[in-house]
């Protein structure tokens, strides 16, 4: 996790402490840092180029639905080329051995 841009993350030792605590490698400094973070870099530019700017939700919960439908569609559908072509939940399932993806309704959430 990098806190380089939150000043909480830069003046609470409290907070890191229970975050490294927990597991979670952190970095402050934010130099030569991008490859920590790259995919999920990655996943937002897809999110907001894909669906935030094309959709123009006018409330949160249009907001909460359009983007649940984008990440189910992201998981499930769309085909990445870091995965060799393959869906995100077709590799996570079968690597974890969890079987087949469970269908998630964004509007029963």
């Amino acid at each position: 996790m990098s806190l380089d841009r939150f000043q909480e993350g830069r003046s609470s030792a409290e907070f890191v402490g229970s975050l490294e605590k927990a597991g979670v490698q952190t970095s402050i400094d934010g130099r030569g840092r991008w490859m920590e973070n790259i995919m999920v870099e990655w996943l937002w530019r897809s999110l907001k180029y894909e669906c935030v700017y094309l959709h123009a939700f006018e409330t949160g919960s249009e907001a909460k639905i359009g983007i649940g439908k984008w990440i189910t569609f992201y998981n499930e559908q769309r085909p990445l080329s870091s995965l060799d072509d393959k869906m995100s939940d077709e590799v996570h399932c079968r690597n974890s051995g969890a079987g087949s993806p469970v269908p998630v309704d964004p509007q029963a959430a």
